[in-house]
């Protein structure tokens, strides 16, 4: 529900290391509520949220990579993606990921990114 982020925040801000000599990753899809029914999955609703969130709970106005934590099938990969995209023109994100997906679903993100000259995954976190 968020605690190693808090700890992760607050362990970067006792460190009082500059911003720029850190590189802070983070993801999302995970229930983050056990009472808010849009607490969990990929829409942009749920999303957008959570990043201000993991933000907040982290003390930073930006996280280097922001990794999607497995597929979710009942939301259309495009509307996804071009969520990830709009994160990252926001300056919120510099790069996204992935991990726990097929590399069926992958590759079709991919090939929609650069379709549509989004950001792509640049990361992939794999067993």
């Amino acid at each position: 529900m968020g605690e190693s982020e808090t700890l992760t925040g607050n362990a970067i801000k006792s460190l009082g290391l500059p911003r720029d000599e850190l590189v802070v990753a983070t993801k999302a899809f995970g229930t983050m509520s056990e009472t808010k029914v849009n607490s969990q999955g990929q829409s942009r609703y749920h999303l957008m949220n959570e990043l201000d969130a993991n933000l907040k709970r982290l003390q930073l106005d930006h996280v280097d990579l922001y990794r999607l934590h497995g597929f979710d099938p009942v939301m259309p990969l495009d509307d996804v993606l071009a969520t990830l995209n709009d994160m990252v023109c926001s300056g919120k994100v510099r790069y996204v990921g992935l991990c726990n997906m097929a590399a069926w679903q992958v590759m079709k993100g991919l090939v929609i990114s650069e379709k549509n000259h989004w950001s792509r995954f640049e990361s992939v976190q794999a067993y």
